[in-house]
């Protein structure tokens, strides 16, 4: 079956099967060569580090990181080795499980490297109190955000539709804790993405993360029920 349904912790659990062999092949960004005098993997993050010391959780904050993140990805020579490298560690055999694995975190931000083949999704989640900046380094990937504008029920959330977008190579989405948070990211086809989360996930945020069933209100005004899955 093409799609596959999984939750965060289902990615992690995949991942750390493949965590030796990421160590080892991150001992190699050090040396790699830059091209077009683009950022490689070492520089970008030495770059991050200092730009998460600078986020906010305010709205204005939280807007003017992703802008900053989402510039500062325009640097990234995501073909160049260093980050190549990082990708060929997952390639593998197709399977029907996403796969993924952490590639950096502190206490302020985590990187996370995630493979989908074609129809492979995430249905609709959110991130709770989080900052995120998504980058395509391969493929086509569908990413639908919503807004919250109201409760239905205890179990039912009112959203509007706030973007709609196909992110290719060298492209990303992002979102902020109150805009565009929730989300439903499919393949198009075989894809490689790069998540940046700003805070990372903790034990609470964690069970604070919540799946949606997503239907249309059929009274026009691009207005969406999100149930509790």
């Amino acid at each position: 079956m093409l799609s596959s349904l999984v939750s965060r912790r289902q990615v992690i659990r995949l991942a750390m099967a493949s965590v030796v062999n990421l160590c080892s092949c991150l001992s190699l960004l050090a040396t790699a060569e830059q091209s077009g005098g683009d950022l490689d993997w070492n520089g970008f993050i030495n770059e991050l580090t200092e730009l998460s010391k600078s986020y906010s959780p305010s709205q204005e904050g939280e807007r003017n990181y992703v802008r900053s993140l989402s510039r500062l990805l325009e640097a990234l020579n995501y073909k160049g080795r260093s980050v190549q490298e990082v990708i060929r560690t997952f390639q593998g055999p197709r399977t029907d499980e996403i796969t993924g694995a952490p590639i950096h975190e502190t206490t302020e931000f985590e990187v996370v490297l995630l493979s989908l083949e074609k129809g492979q999704y995430f249905p609709y989640h959110n991130h709770p109190s989080m900052t995120g900046v998504s980058m395509c380094v391969s493929g086509q990937i569908d990413v639908h955000n919503l807004d919250v504008v109201g409760k239905v029920d205890a179990s039912t959330l009112l959203l509007r539709g706030s973007a709609h977008e196909q992110i290719n190579s060298g492209k990303v989405s992002w979102l902020t804790s109150k805009v565009r948070n929730i989300h439903r990211v499919q393949a198009s086809k075989a894809s490689r993405l790069i998540d940046f989360f700003t805070p990372p996930y903790t034990a609470e945020r964690m069970t604070q993360t919540r799946w949606y069933e997503v239907e249309p209100v059929h009274t026009g005004g691009n207005l969406y029920r999100a149930h509790l899955l």
